[in-house]
């Protein structure tokens, strides 16, 4: 288990290089908000004691993996795998990386979830909606974001589609609290009854979400840019 700090800086600043490596390497919606997350994953799993019995690089690599999960991105294990080949990290082997992300979600307090089905409703609902292809890039992209402060303890449960339709109402909701200016400000306006109409889900249990929703995002330090 690391003990010194000099230690544990050497490891962190380690891992943020090979972290910024992987995100360059892979066609990511999240290219920002996946590193920071990935290496903040990556501290807490040191502060837990995960690396104990692992090598750093599996414990990087996994973080890195959990990450890309819990922010909805779909990266397959094989994917990853051939990006960390080229690192020179190809002793990593995909039950290393299963097994010590299941580690990470056990310390974590956290299911693994297969989060690229709520992206698909995302990018499938907003592109049902009456906005310019900009706009509905603008919505997807902050949609995605906003899962990925979502826990999934929260997310356990409860149907894919009721809580996508909310987190898109929080992603309008919280840009039209920041009163940004968006191309014709259309996207300001969507509203909850055309979220519903799109999506099947009653304005009602939108509502019975989206506040919440709205908490982890604001919990995580999330904006709209």
């Amino acid at each position: 288990m690391l003990n010194k700090s000099a230690g544990a800086r050497e490891h962190v600043s380690y891992a943020r290089t090979i972290i910024g490596a992987l995100a360059q390497s892979i066609p990511l919606e999240n290219k920002v908000r996946i590193p920071a997350d990935a290496l903040d994953i990556f501290q807490c799993s040191l502060k837990r004691g995960i690396l104990h019995g692992r090598s750093l690089d599996e414990l990087i690599a996994s973080s890195f993996m959990f990450s890309l999960r819990r922010l909805g991105e779909s990266v397959s294990v094989q994917e990853l795998r051939q990006r960390l080949h080229v690192l020179g990290l190809e002793h990593i082997s995909e039950k290393a990386l299963l097994s010590t992300e299941k580690v990470i979600a056990q310390e974590l307090g956290e299911s693994l979830l297969h989060l690229p089905k709520h992206a698909n409703y995302i990018k499938k609902l907003v592109s049902k909606m009456q906005l310019m292809e900009e706009e509905k890039e603008v919505l997807a992209r902050r949609s995605l974001e906003i899962l990925g402060c979502v826990p999934h303890r929260y997310l356990m449960g409860k149907k894919p589609l009721t809580i996508v339709a909310a987190i898109l109402y929080a992603a309008v909701d919280l840009s039209a609290d920041e009163g940004e200016p968006l191309p014709g400000r259309h996207l300001l306006k969507v509203t909850q009854d055309e979220i519903s109409e799109v999506s099947g889900v009653s304005s009602v249990s939108i509502r019975n979400h989206y506040a919440r929703i709205e908490q982890y995002a604001k919990e995580r330090g999330w904006h709209p840019i």
